[in-house]
């Protein structure tokens, strides 16, 4: 008997922190979401710990979750198993939003720090530097944001040899150093796209992006440094 309540309060914890996951792929507090759904922070925290887990749960965070863009099986919120959630990243015409993930176990602090920063406004960006590609001035686990500007030549000449975000027509994120190319008055102006540091180790990240064909650009105006 004993063996089968230690199973039950292990997969309680565990759904917890399943749903626990879901809120930090949003990079939501919980705070946020109590002054956006009136769901006490307390009532979360204790779902999220496993110390309380009732259908009351599923049904108030699941569907506020999916209606937030979370893609997710009901199943496997309850039982761990098949495809992982995800929040897709989408930059469209008629909608400012990008989506970023955070990657789950984030710091509440640093969850509520970017959405300080972005306040709300669609036209903001923060993403999170994945490499040390960026040193001396950003490395892994920085995160980095700006406000998102559609692209012409005349932005990109203001912006040259600036660390920007930039999104591609594929809807490819970058953060590099922007260096302009032009050979002449009649020809477009070339977007490059320089790693600040190229003895990054592993040789993964391309050094200089050649041509990029860029649909937004966001000169980096925020800095959070990675805690350690």
């Amino acid at each position: 008997m004993q063996s089968n309540h230690t199973s039950k309060a292990i997969n309680k914890e565990e759904i917890g922190q399943r749903l626990k996951e879901l809120r930090q792929l949003l990079g939501f507090t919980r705070k946020i979401i109590h002054k956006k759904y009136g769901i006490s922070e307390n009532t979360i925290k204790n779902w999220e710990l496993g110390v309380t887990i009732t259908d009351t749960a599923f049904s108030k965070l699941l569907p506020l979750y999916a209606n937030e863009g979370v893609v997710f099986a009901p199943d496997w919120v309850r039982t761990g198993k098949g495809k992982k959630p995800y929040v897709s990243l989408e930059i469209s015409e008629e909608s400012e939003k990008k989506k970023f993930k955070v990657i789950p176990n984030e710091s509440d602090e640093a969850i509520e720090d970017n959405q300080l920063f972005k306040n709300n406004d669609p036209n903001k960006i923060v993403v999170k530097v994945n490499g040390n590609y960026m040193l001396p001035v950003y490395r892994a686990g920085d995160y980095v944001g700006g406000r998102l500007k559609h692209v012409n030549d005349k932005l990109l000449e203001s912006l040259h040899n600036t660390d920007c975000i930039v999104i591609d027509k594929n809807g490819m994120t970058y953060v590099r150093r922007l260096c302009l190319e032009k050979q002449s008055i009649k020809t477009r102006t070339k977007l490059n796209l320089a790693c600040l540091n190229i003895w990054e180790e592993g040789g993964q990240y391309n050094h200089l992006i050649y041509d990029v064909k860029a649909v937004k650009i966001a000169p980096i105006v925020y800095h959070r440094k990675l805690k350690v």
